[in-house]
């Protein structure tokens, strides 16, 4: 599986009380590309659907220009 395309990304910082540590909840909506792909219109080749996801940190901005790879690697650590 491979992110196609970004809709939207937005995120909200948050504080954790107990380990005083500041923290971000990411929501994307990605159009994700199936590798292996068939030719039967029951198994669609893409879809759309929504990453939610809580990290300690973000990408610097310049990387949330193009936040593909960054997300694509979330998705890889949430498949393994």
């Amino acid at each position: 599986m491979a992110i196609r395309t970004v809709h939207s990304l937005k995120y909200t910082q948050l504080y954790d009380k107990e380990s005083k540590k500041p923290y971000f909840l990411v929501k994307a909506v990605v159009v994700i590309q199936d590798a292996n792909t068939t030719s039967l219109p029951a198994y669609p080749d893409e879809m759309m659907t929504t990453l939610r996801f809580q990290v300690s940190a973000l990408p610097e901005k310049s990387s949330m220009n193009d936040p593909i790879p960054w997300l694509s690697a979330i998705l890889r650590m949430s498949a393994a």
